[in-house]
């Protein structure tokens, strides 16, 4: 069993990101329970902040280019109905 933190000193969304953090590490193999013990309680949790924000930065990226398609197909959708008016 791997302890998550205790509430409300870990507040449920960070729960939720350790969670995602070991079943990402079981996904690949690695057991989080027995990296805890190699690492040790403190080198553990700076690896799970450090994958948290690794996690935040690429969802950003994501959000980020999902806007800009966005932005790109309205500009396109914008030129082809002015063309079209213009036909």
């Amino acid at each position: 069993m791997l302890a998550l933190g205790t509430y409300p000193d870990v507040p449920l969304e960070r729960a939720r990101a350790r969670h995602e953090f070991a079943r990402d590490l079981l996904a690949h193999g690695i057991d989080p329970s027995a990296l805890k013990r190699t690492l040790g309680k403190y080198a553990f949790v700076a690896a799970m902040r450090d994958w948290e924000v690794s996690q935040a930065l690429e969802s950003n990226n994501l959000d980020a280019h999902r806007a800009r398609d966005r932005h790109e197909q309205r500009n396109l959708s914008t030129e082809q109905d002015g063309s079209d008016a213009h036909s």
